[in-house]
């Protein structure tokens, strides 16, 4: 599934692209202070909010393959590489396991699987298109919204054209599978035509936006903006006064 979900009636899908942003402040505000426990709830929530959504497997995967190697690496770099605590030793040399490194290592994994989760339910649910005109429905400039969402349409954009060009290689003979030097010819070459497209493709969405008037005027009116309502609103604000307390909160615990 590309970034960016199917029309759906649930709430998710149903709430301001604005407010599905918001939701991910209290999870940046208790990022420093919370411990492994609350940031696995958390990322669980929102991966459970993704299944009952129905965006769920996309979800779970995308985590996967960013999670797992990262576990791997803080494993073997807190829990072996670097002196945290009373080292144990393993029997294999002088290696020597840490487990304080290793609780060093969970925590920060918790920490990304946290703000991952909460990032991949809002990005997975909102094309970039829907996010630039809820930021632009709420006063944000469009230069200023088109730079912030531009990214996630280029991803979605890239992900396609890579496929692309991996079948056009498949169809001149080039192997795709084979040793990890033949891999990575094949991923040279792709990134090479994937470049090239972009340079080519830059001067004409330019001349485009210009001729739109995209930078002439600091706001626009939208011809359908996003539904919003007065509870909408005040959840916004709810979530900006949770965050300011979390932090005030972890704050006054570390001091």
């Amino acid at each position: 599934m590309s970034v960016g979900a199917r029309p759906d009636s649930g709430l998710l899908f149903r709430l301001h692209p604005v407010t599905r942003l918001a939701m991910i402040l209290p999870v940046l505000a208790m990022l420093p202070f919370a411990g492994v426990l609350p940031l696995a709830v958390v990322a669980l929530a929102f991966l459970v909010w993704g299944m009952a959504a129905g965006i769920g497997g996309p979800m779970a995967r995308r985590m996967a393959l960013v999670l797992l190697p990262v576990a791997l690496a803080l494993a073997a770099v807190h829990g072996f590489l670097l002196p945290r605590g009373t080292g144990i030793a393993t029997g294999f040399h002088e290696v020597l396991l840490y487990p304080e490194g290793l609780a060093h290592g969970g925590l920060i994994l918790a920490r990304l699987a946290a703000l991952l989760a909460a990032g991949l339910l809002v990005v997975t649910a909102t094309p970039p298109g829907a996010l630039a005109d809820g930021l632009e429905d709420k006063g944000l400039p469009p230069a200023a919204a088109y730079l912030l969402t531009a990214p996630l349409g280029l991803a979605q954009s890239l992900a396609l054209e890579a496929g692309v060009i991996r079948d056009a290689l498949q169809v001149r003979g080039m192997p795709l599978a084979g040793s990890p030097l033949a891999r990575l010819r094949v991923v040279g070459a792709i990134t090479l035509a994937l470049v090239r497209v972009q340079l080519l493709e830059a001067a004409p969405r330019a001349l485009a936006l210009e001729a739109r008037g995209f930078r002439a005027l600091p706001s626009r009116s939208l011809l359908e903006p996003p539904a919003d309502s007065v509870v909408q609103a005040r959840a916004r604000w709810g979530f900006v006064a949770l965050s300011v307390l979390i932090l005030v909160a972890g704050v006054a615990g570390w001091a």
